[in-house]
């Protein structure tokens, strides 16, 4: 699948885990510049996602976004959940809406392949940036400052938690511990401007270890509800998409 950006000459492809193989040290080079993880433990994340979204300037890989996808049975019944992890874009790059976009066709695909299925997509948000994906995109998304995380959306986050986390994972407060911070972006550090914004004051009051890099496990159902919001903010960006 790809998509282009006419205005921006920027194309957005989405490929299997292991047909990333041609672009990982590329990938790797763009990601060193934003993160602190040894090499090793960055090519050991492509056993374990299942999707990559590669966003290429020319023969640039300027960014790209892991996903990875897990059926997880509730009370309800099954739901297919989707991950957002191991994301990056070349600062020059961003606000572009290149992640909302690509959601919108995984939501897209994922409705007229399997319509009575129930699809959540999540992150273990280390920064307030991930966390603002979902509160600026998305309708109705938890843990929020607007009302407590129903039953259902907790026990989803917990079964995630406990599952890819283990003894990692705080049940109480929702978040996760890390061994080491990895972020070595200056601009995700939350400053007293940036608690201005009440989002980011509640992923900060609700995530206390962010400083350290622990992560607070972030989730929505992508319903009809919040798949036309997170739709209309992307045509409120005017960007002339062609799918081919």
């Amino acid at each position: 699948m790809k998509v282009q950006s006419r205005r921006n000459k920027l194309e957005t492809r989405i490929v299997s885990s292991a047909a990333t193989i041609a672009y990982q040290q590329d990938m790797w080079n763009l990601y060193a510049n934003y993160y602190q993880v040894s090499q090793q433990s960055f090519f050991d994340r492509f056993k374990t996602n299942d999707l990559y979204a590669l966003y290429t300037y020319g023969k640039q890989i300027v960014g790209f976004t892991g996903f990875r996808m897990k059926m997880v049975e509730t009370e309800h019944g099954p739901c297919q959940t989707l991950y957002i992890g191991q994301t990056v874009m070349d600062s020059q790059f961003r606000g572009q809406s290149l992640l909302p976009r690509t959601c919108c066709l995984l939501f897209a695909r994922h409705f007229l392949t399997n319509p009575r299925c129930p699809i959540y997509v999540w992150c273990d948000a280390l920064t307030y940036k991930p966390y603002l994906l979902f509160a600026n995109s998305l309708n109705t998304y938890f843990p929020t400052r607007h009302q407590a995380t129903p039953p259902r959306e907790k026990a989803i986050i917990d079964q995630l938690g406990r599952h890819y986390y283990g003894a990692n994972y705080d049940e109480e407060r929702g978040t996760v511990r890390k061994t080491a911070n990895v972020i070595s972006d200056p601009s995700a550090t939350i400053t007293p401007e940036h608690r201005l914004n009440p989002d980011i004051d509640f992923f900060a009051r609700a995530n206390p270890g962010h400083a350290e890099g622990h992560g607070l496990l972030t989730i929505a159902r992508i319903d009809w509800n919040n798949f036309r919001f997170l739709l209309k903010k992307c045509l409120k960006k005017k960007l002339g998409l062609a799918v081919h």
